[in-house]
């Protein structure tokens, strides 16, 4: 496999990347598929795109597929499908993450030992670089500062716990000789068109008058816009550094975030009493394991937000300096973006 500064390709012809995806129909996934299928990578390299899907009769894959990409059927628990959707690509992107969490054996299977298959897979392949998509959530269970050397503690919550582990398993794997190059971004919050959790939830709620902002809502919130998490990736991608990096576009108060989708719908917050939300975020966690309908407000959330200080402002020095990555989409710009799909969706 050739170095990914050196083209793979005749004289004359586009420069061409080859990547696998997965998470291809996921929020950041689906915006990552478009962005290569429309504009490529910077400066003009084009990307061909393998997908692993396990439904390829679903509506959101057949959208992959008309955006040109190679589907592969299987899943990270299908080796097979694992070296098929490997085979031939220089670059790895890991966004694939499953949100039910409703059974603790068949979670960790996937977000775990899927993963490490999959590292070992494109190993095998001879792909040259792999990137996990993390998350920030990671650090839920400690209490010391949000710095990129800051040990993980596991917090008893099986979506922050099977990140943990995946992140700790590909560390294991990349140390061995000729292992594929690794980078693990933590991505913060993820807002924007189309985001459930972050944006779309949110001001359903606020066009209802049930947005519920916990206690005085002076929580500490910590953001990336979808448009600035695509360019961390493409970043990641061609950097010449490697290794963890915080992506956020900065930090700001609960309260603050979500006040910009009430005043879209011209309503207001609902505060309550925090004890009373964590009552009721132990409450929907138990529901979305019985019921396995997924749900953002949980301990897990709750325990994230409650980090007295955001993250270190070196993160976002490290970034900027290994992966030249800055974000481009201010969160007033963010809002004004989503405010106009909100308008136009009314």
């Amino acid at each position: 496999m050739l170095p990914l500064s050196a083209p793979a390709h005749p004289v004359g012809a586009p420069a061409v990347t080859t990547i696998l995806l997965t998470g291809a129909t996921g929020f950041v996934g689906g915006a990552l598929a478009r962005r290569w299928a429309s504009t490529g990578l910077p400066g003009g390299e084009q990307v061909a795109i393998h997908a692993l899907v396990r439904d390829p009769n679903r509506l959101a894959v057949r959208q992959l597929a008309v955006l040109g990409a190679q589907l592969v059927p299987g899943d990270l628990r299908d080796p097979a499908a694992l070296a098929a959707a490997c085979a031939g690509c220089d670059v790895v992107v890991h966004a694939a993450a499953d949100m039910l969490m409703t059974d603790r054996l068949t979670a960790w299977t996937v977000a775990v030992e899927g993963t490490r298959a999959l590292y070992r897979a494109a190993a095998q392949a001879g792909v040259r670089r792999f990137i996990f998509i993390s998350s920030l959530a990671v650090f839920a269970g400690t209490t010391g500062e949000v710095v990129e050397s800051a040990p993980l503690v596991p917090s008893g919550d099986l979506y922050v716990d099977t990140k943990i582990a995946a992140e700790q398993t590909l560390q294991e794997e990349a140390a061995a000789p000729g292992a594929p190059e690794l980078t693990i971004l933590r991505l913060a919050w993820v807002y924007g068109p189309g985001s459930a959790n972050w944006t779309n939830k949110p001001i359903h709620a606020a066009q209802a008058g049930k947005l519920i902002i916990p206690g005085d809502g002076h929580l500490m919130f910590s953001y990336v816009y979808v448009d600035n998490a695509v360019d961390a990736v493409n970043a990641a991608i061609r950097a010449p550094h490697t290794g963890i990096y915080h992506i956020f576009d900065g930090s700001t108060t609960y309260k603050e975030f979500m006040s910009a989708y009430c005043a879209m719908a011209g309503t207001r917050p609902r505060h309550l009493p925090l004890p009373m939300v964590q009552v009721l975020a132990a409450g929907n966690d138990l529901f979305a394991r019985l019921t396995g309908k997924y749900t953002i407000l949980t301990p897990r959330t709750l325990r994230a937000l409650s980090r007295k200080r955001p993250v270190s402002s070196s993160s976002g020095e490290k970034v900027v300096r290994e992966l030249g990555w800055h974000p481009q989409v201010t969160l007033h710009e963010g809002m004004e973006r989503i405010a106009r799909e909100f308008g136009a969706a009314e």
